[in-house]
C-alpha cells in the first residue's frame, strides 16, 4: 500500500546495424520508457540525424495522406483488425507514395465524374419541370423561339409575383409557376419590363436556359436521357464501392505500418548514434531486468552494453502498485496527476474516502444494487470497446464498489428504494436525526483531514524537508492544533465542559508557538542561513497571517463536509416526496399509477442523485483531502510499444 514499482535508469549500447532488431523486440515486450540519450564523449552522427528528419517528414506526410483518404472514402480511421502487421523499421516509401497518389487520383476522378453526371441529371430534371409547368399554363417552349414580334423572359423570383405591384402593361403576358416565371412581351418593351421585374426580385436566366442543349427538347426525350445517366451513375457507384473496399483494406494495413514506422522514428530520435554503435537511455521496472538481458543476448550475443542504476532518481516515471480492490481508483488519482517519486501514492486513501463519502450521501439498499448492476453492465461494454476500455472497465468497478457502499449505508439508514418503513434502520433515519447526521459527517471529515495532514508530514519527511514537516502550516503544528481543537469542541458538545486554561495552552497555544518558532529552529538546527531574511517585523506579520490562514483553512475544510450530510438529506427528502406523490395518487399505493410514480421517482433519484453525489464526493476528494498533501507532478511510465492498439490509441511515449 502507498508504494510504487521500482523504476531505475537504464542505458543500453549495441551495434548500429542491430537497431531495427532491437526496436522490434523492445516494441513487442514494452519494457523501457525511453528518454533522450546524452552520453559524454559520444558524438552524434549528423548524417543519421538528417536521414531521420527526412524519414520523419515523409512518414508524417503519408500518414496525413492516408487519413485524408479515409475521410474522402468515408471510411472509419483504423488499422487492420485481422492481423497484427510485422514491425517494419525500413520501408520503400516511394512505392507506397505512388500507390497512395494513384488512389487519390482515382478518388478525385470518381468524385468529378459523379459530380458531373449528378449535375447533368439535375439540369435535365430542372428542364423537365420547367416544360411541365409551361405546358400547364398553355405555353410551348418550342413556340417561344418561333416568335418574331415578341420576346420572352425566363427566370426565378425571390418571392411571390404580384402583378398589381409589378406595373407590367396589359400587352405583356406574365405567368409564375412555383419560383419560376415566364414573361412574353413585345420586343421593344423587353428591357423595360425586365427592369420592372428585377425591382421585385426577379433573376433573369433566359440566356442560360436557351444555351442549354436540353432547351425545347420533348419531355419524353429528356426522361430517356435521365434513365441513361442514372444507369451510368449506378455502374460507376458499384465499381467505386468495390474498389472502396479494396482500398480500405490496403489503407488500414498501410496506416498500421506507418504509425509503427512513425513510432520507430520518434524512438530513434532519442537514441545517440555513432558510426558503429547506438546508445539508448530510459527507465525500466527493475522486475524486467532479466527479460531485457535475455532480449539483448538474443540479438547481440555477448556484444552489448547494459547499465541499470541502483538508486531511485527523482525524475523517474512512475508505475503505481495497488491491489485489485484499489487499482480502479487510480483513475481518480490520475485525473489530478500521477504521484511523483517524492510522495506517497494516494490511491488507497482516495478509494476509501471516495467510497465512504458516496455511500453517506447515497445510502439506499435498492438503489445501491441498481448501481452495482449498472457497473457490471459497464464492465461488459468495456470488453467490446477498444478506445475506452480502460476508462469504462475501471469506472464500472468504481460504480459497483460505490453501489455496495450505498447498500451498506442503506442498511444503516433503513432505506430500500426510497422507502424507510420496509427495513428497520441499523442506526438512524437521516430525516429524523438531522443534527446527528451533520455531526457524523463532520467527524468523518475531521478524520479525513487529519489523515491528509499526516500524509503531508510523511511526504515532507520523504524529501527531508523537516522544516515543513515539523513547523509548516500543513505539518505537525497544524495536526496538533486541529486534533486539539476538535477534541475540545466534541467534549464541550457532548458534556458541556469548558476547556481549562492549561488545555487551551496545550492544545491551541503550543502548536501556534511551535509554528511561530519555525525560522528560529530552522536557523539553529536545520541549516537556514538567516532566521529573518526580510526583517523581524515582516516575519511577525507573515506568521500572524499564516496562523489566521491555518485556522480559517482548517475550519473551512471541516465545514465543507457538511455538504455530505446535506446531500444525504436531499436524497431522503426526494424519497419522501416520491412516496407522498404516490400516496396522493392512491393512498394504498397499490394502483398502477402509484407504482408508476414510485418506479419513475426512483429512476429519477438514481440518475440525478447518483450524478450529484459522485460530483460532490469528487469535489471533497480533490479540494479538501488531496489539497492538503498531494501534488501529482509525477510522470507516468509509458513503455515504448509497437503494439497495434497502443499506437493507434495515442502514440508511443
Amino acid at each position: 500500500m502507498f508504494s510504487k514499482a521500482k523504476i531505475r535508469k537504464v542505458t543500453v549500447g549495441v551495434q548500429r546495424r542491430l537497431c531495427d532488431d532491437l526496436l522490434s523486440e523492445l516494441g513487442k515486450e514494452e519494457l523501457i520508457h525511453l528518454a533522450r540519450a546524452d552520453f559524454e564523449g559520444v558524438l552524434p552522427d549528423e548524417e543519421m540525424g538528417l536521414e531521420l528528419e527526412a524519414e520523419d517528414r515523409n512518414t508524417k506526410r503519408l500518414v496525413s495522406t492516408i487519413e485524408s483518404l479515409f475521410s474522402s472514402l468515408d471510411l472509419k480511421k483504423s488499422v487492420d483488425e485481422r492481423s497484427d502487421s510485422p514491425v517494419v523499421c525500413r520501408r520503400d516509401i516511394e512505392k507506397d507514395e505512388i500507390y497512395l497518389s494513384s488512389v487519390s487520383r482515382k478518388v478525385e476522378q470518381f468524385e468529378k465524374l459523379h459530380r458531373d453526371i449528378s449535375h447533368k441529371i439535375e439540369q435535365i430534371l430542372e428542364q423537365v419541370g420547367r416544360e411541365q409547368e409551361l405546358n400547364l399554363i398553355g405555353v410551348d417552349s418550342g413556340s417561344l423561339d418561333r416568335m418574331k414580334l415578341c420576346s420572352y423572359l425566363l427566370g426565378t423570383m425571390d418571392g411571390d409575383y404580384d402583378e398589381t405591384v409589378a406595373g407590367i402593361d396589359d400587352g405583356s403576358l406574365v405567368r409564375p409557376f412555383g419560383r419560376n416565371l415566364v414573361a412574353v412581351t413585345l420586343a421593344e418593351k423587353k428591357n423595360e419590363n425586365l427592369e420592372l421585374l428585377q425591382k421585385h426580385g426577379y433573376h433573369d436566366e433566359t440566356e442560360r436556359i436557351r444555351a442549354s442543349e436540353m432547351w425545347a427538347l420533348p419531355v419524353e426525350h429528356l426522361r430517356h436521357r435521365i434513365q441513361i445517366l442514372n444507369r451510368r451513375l449506378r455502374r460507376i457507384e458499384v465499381y467505386y464501392n468495390r474498389m472502396r473496399e479494396e482500398w480500405g483494406m490496403k489503407l488500414r494495413e498501410l496506416y498500421g505500418v506507418f504509425l509503427k514506422l512513425e513510432a520507430v522514428i520518434d524512438a530513434q530520435k532519442m537514441f545517440l548514434f555513432s558510426h558503429e554503435a547506438l546508445f539508448l537511455s530510459g527507465w525500466i521496472d527493475i522486475r524486467n531486468k532479466t527479460r531485457l538481458t535475455e532480449i539483448l543476448k538474443k540479438i547481440c550475443g555477448e556484444k552489448y552494453l547494459l547499465m541499470i542504476s541502483d538508486k531511485l532518481e527523482i525524475d523517474a516515471p512512475v508505475i503505481l502498485k495497488n491491489n485489485r480492490l484499489f487499482r480502479p481508483f487510480e483513475l481518480l488519482v490520475k485525473n489530478v496527476g500521477v504521484p511523483g517519486n517524492t510522495e506517497l501514492d494516494p490511491t488507497p486513501v482516495a478509494a476509501i474516502t471516495f467510497v465512504m463519502m458516496f455511500g453517506v450521501m447515497f445510502g439506499d439498499i435498492g438503489q445501491g444494487l441498481i448501481l452495482v448492476l449498472a457497473g457490471f453492465i459497464m464492465r461488459l461494454i468495456a470488453r467490446r470497446s477498444k478506445r475506452d476500455q480502460y476508462f469504462l472497465f475501471n469506472a464500472g468497478i468504481i460504480l459497483q464498489i460505490c453501489g455496495f457502499s450505498a447498500v451498506g449505508f442503506g442498511f444503516i439508514y433503513g432505506s430500500f428504494f426510497s422507502n424507510e418503513h420496509i427495513i428497520p434502520a441499523l442506526w438512524f433515519h437521516p430525516m429524523e436525526h438531522i443534527m446527528f447526521l451533520f455531526f457524523c459527517v463532520i467527524m468523518m471529515g475531521v478524520a479525513f483531514i487529519a489523515v491528509s495532514i499526516f500524509l503531508n508530514i510523511v511526504n515532507c519527511l520523504k524529501i527531508k524537508d523537516y522544516n515543513a514537516a515539523f513547523f509548516g502550516t500543513r505539518g505537525l503544528p497544524s495536526l496538533m492544533l486541529y486534533a486539539g481543537a476538535v477534541f475540545l469542541f466534541v467534549r464541550y458538545n457532548e458534556t458541556g465542559t469548558i476547556p481549562a486554561a492549561i488545555e487551551l495552552i496545550a492544545y491551541i497555544l503550543l502548536p501556534v508557538f511551535i509554528f511561530s518558532m519555525r525560522n528560529i529552529v530552522g536557523f539553529f538546527f536545520l541549516g537556514m542561513k538567516h532566521p529573518f531574511p526580510n526583517g523581524v517585523f515582516e516575519y511577525v506579520v507573515e506568521t500572524l497571517v499564516e496562523i489566521i490562514e491555518m485556522f480559517s483553512s482548517l475550519l473551512g475544510s471541516t465545514i465543507s463536509f457538511i455538504r455530505a450530510g446535506a446531500f444525504a438529506l436531499s436524497h431522503a427528502g426526494l424519497s419522501l416526496a416520491i412516496y407522498t406523490l404516490a400516496g396522493i395518487v392512491n393512498p394504498d399505493m397499490l394502483s398502477v399509477a402509484a407504482l408508476t410514480v414510485i418506479v419513475l421517482g426512483n429512476i429519477f433519484i438514481i440518475l440525478l442523485e447518483g450524478l450529484i453525489c459522485g460530483i460532490q464526493a469528487m469535489r471533497l476528494e480533490y479540494y479538501e483531502i488531496f489539497g492538503k498533501f498531494y501534488k501529482g507532478d509525477g510522470l507516468e511510465f509509458h513503455p515504448f510499444s509497437l503494439k497495434k492498439n497502443k499506437i493507434y490509441n495515442g502514440g508511443v511515449s
